[in-house]
């Protein structure tokens, strides 16, 4: 990203090319043609601060861009579960490159590791991972529900009652406590914050094969609103994302089959394939300020499957 230079100074550069442009366009319709009309550039140089704020900054080599000088995540504590591989690893290296401090819990995850061990269907496991974030950070502003698993593909008369359970316990009870032990420390804090729980296509519309991990993901989508409303006057915004099949991960039917991505993406409006990274970086928007009016929505990331079918 590049370098955040003294903004006065890039704001100067920016008025001295602006400020004689502007005087050329003036000057006619004040009957000083020919003549170039002087601007109080000081004033110029605050009116471009009030329109552009934090917007502006310069490049090393001293050429001003139009970018963010800040990371979307700068100094915000987010806490990623299932973040061991996959989606979850990705999104948290997205956080950190954005400003956040991320903490990663997985099952897989061993004390004094990365990876902080979480089993998300356990209330006192929730506990010690807040509770530790607060104590080492001082609070928590975001979290990413995104543990989950999904069975191998069955029609729904053949799906076993037992794994049925299974799934549902870790995808909607581990998002449930999620967002009670993560709002409960949000709360204390008196900051706000932001939870966004991961759903699916699956969550939107029906796939055929996939009843239990379908109706777990409608429970997330039905949870985030429920959370949205009860949570929101406290500051909390409450959003969950809906990718579509996943290319490079296991949520892809024929994973690392170059074939099955090309039918997919011919099959998308956007004859593309949704990667962990467009996914990662939309749960970033969201956990961002730049969505601080959002809450209770559904962000669809799938090449704009679910609009064609």
């Amino acid at each position: 990203m590049p370098a955040v230079r003294d903004r006065r100074r890039v704001l100067e550069v920016v008025a001295a090319i602006v400020a004689p442009l502007l005087a050329l366009w003036l000057a006619p319709q004040h009957g000083v043609l020919g003549e170039v009309a002087e601007f109080d550039r000081d004033a110029l140089v605050e009116l471009l601060g009030f329109r552009f704020g934090d917007l502006v900054l310069i490049h090393p080599e001293g050429v001003p861009s139009c970018a963010m000088a800040h990371a979307l995540l700068q100094e915000k504590i987010v806490v990623v579960t299932g973040a061991g591989r996959s989606l979850g690893e990705i999104t948290a290296k997205i956080c950190a490159d954005e400003g956040a401090t991320v903490v990663r819990t997985d099952i897989t995850g061993e004390a004094g590791s990365e990876v902080v061990p979480h089993d998300v269907t356990q209330a006192d496991d929730w506990a010690r991972v807040i509770d530790g974030v607060v104590a080492a950070h001082g609070r928590i502003d975001g979290l990413v529900n995104n543990a989950a698993i999904i069975w191998p593909m069955r029609p729904f008369l053949e799906e076993p009652p037992e794994e049925f359970r299974r799934l549902i316990d870790i995808n909607v009870m581990g998002t449930v406590l999620g967002m009670q032990t993560a709002a409960r420390a949000m709360i204390a804090g008196a900051n706000g914050g932001s939870i966004v729980n991961l759903s699916s296509t699956a969550g939107i519309t029906a796939h055929a094969g996939i009843s239990s991990y379908g109706t777990s993901k409608w429970a997330v989508r039905g949870l985030t609103k429920y959370g949205a409303n009860e949570l929101g006057p406290s500051g909390i915004r409450v959003n969950s994302v809906h990718p579509g099949g996943m290319m490079g991960t296991t949520m892809f039917p024929g994973t690392f089959d170059q074939k099955a991505y090309d039918i997919a993406a011919h099959r998308n409006p956007l004859r593309k394939v949704v990667e962990a990274a467009d996914v990662a970086n939309s749960i970033v928007w969201l956990l961002s300020d730049l969505s601080h009016t959002v809450t209770g929505r559904e962000m669809v990331v799938d090449a704009g499957a679910t609009t064609a079918h």
